[in-house]
């Protein structure tokens, strides 16, 4: 194809446009004729007798690509992807071509919230966590969307998709997501690797983060847990609302074996404790320390263990941080005003300034 071509028109992303909001399901690829190569899925098939087949490629990520091959020289027929070829034929070769993409995407994906799995992730961790669903509150822009409180319909997360540009001197297009901070905070925040002056918000209450693989996903969801509790007000006690620091005896139970099994615990229910508080386990000796942060997925479910009399019923926590011994050890907890951990028991503001620190 002669490169002069190209500038009569811009390029379309065909696929890109069709597939960003939708993930392949790979035993439906495969009923609708890919073939498996490697990591990637394949179909080629014929799109105008004798005249055009068409390849899709499917990768490891869920990504969609393809071309339009032209059966005489055997090469990809360009002209479908420039926006200024719109003769008939061309359109017609075109319009032939996005049927096929659309019957592939009715019969072999599922829609998502946003383009970036990191965000779709996090969607759906809020959502067994708080029981929140995403809100799509933008009509022009419908990959972007907020996370609410079902309680108050407060904001304390969205989800924008933007021109990396609008933070940093980088090509092409991500998910940020902007929380509440503490404005105290802002600056060591801005320090950190993909933290930015919040997009579109208040800069003094909230900040912009990448969801492009530069921040973990623990320190997303950290983030997420405190731009929510902040939705909350704040309390006139010396204690964060709906933070709780619970003991465990290793002797007792091996809740260390328990945690190399899975990031799921079934605990038995506390006075207090509900669906999305956070739990701090503090582990007794020879740990002495917080090791594991949760947060509560389902509460007051009707006991499937022995807990004894007092605990009919149980909650179900999700491993949303582990810490190192040495973070957090009694000595710690002690300067931050809490001289034992005899019982369930909520954080003092101090321990919880601490504990954020700690998870970076």
């Amino acid at each position: 194809m002669d490169a002069a071509l190209f500038l009569k028109g811009e390029s379309m992303s065909l696929e890109s446009d069709l597939f960003a909001y939708l993930r392949p399901r790979a035993d439906m690829l495969q009923k609708h004729g890919f073939r498996k190569e490697e990591n990637n899925y394949v179909l080629e098939k014929e799109l105008i007798r004798d005249e055009f087949n068409a390849v899709v490629r499917v990768d490891e990520h869920g990504h969609v690509s393809g071309s339009v091959i032209d059966c005489f020289s055997g090469e990809e027929f360009v002209p479908v992807r420039i926006a200024g070829q719109s003769g008939p034929y061309v359109s017609h070769v075109r319009d032939t071509y996005l049927s096929m993409l659309e019957e592939i995407a009715a019969a072999c994906f599922v829609s998502v919230d946003f383009a970036e799995d990191m965000a779709n992730r996090l969607a759906e961790w809020v959502k067994r966590a708080y029981g929140d669903v995403i809100d799509h509150p933008f009509e022009k822009d419908p990959g972007s969307g907020v996370f609410r409180r079902r309680d108050s319909r407060k904001w304390y997360g969205a989800v924008l998709h933007i021109p990396y540009e609008k933070l940093m001197a980088k090509q092409g297009e991500t998910d940020i997501l902007n929380v509440k901070i503490r404005p105290e905070e802002k600056e060591t925040l801005l320090q950190k690797d993909g933290f930015f002056p919040a997009w579109h918000m208040n800069r003094t209450h909230w900040i912009s983060i990448l969801l492009d693989g530069t921040v973990s996903e623990d320190v997303l969801k950290e983030r997420l847990i405190i731009s929510r509790q902040l939705t909350e007000g704040r309390k006139n006690s010396d204690t964060e609302a709906n933070t709780w620091l619970i003991p465990s005896n290793p002797n007792m139970w091996d809740i260390i074996g328990a945690m190399k099994r899975s990031d799921r615990l079934i605990w038995k229910q506390h006075r207090g404790v509900k669906q999305g508080d956070t739990v701090y386990i503090y582990v007794g000796a020879p740990y002495s320390a917080i090791l594991y942060a949760y947060i509560v997925e389902e509460a007051d479910v009707p006991s499937t263990y022995d807990f004894g009399e007092r605990y009919p019923y149980e909650m179900h926590l999700l491993c949303t941080h582990r810490f190192a011994k040495e973070q957090l050890p009694f000595a710690v907890l002690k300067e931050c005003g809490v001289t034992a951990v005899r019982g369930p028991r909520t954080v003092t503001h101090a321990l919880a300034e601490r504990i954020q620190k700690e998870c970076g």
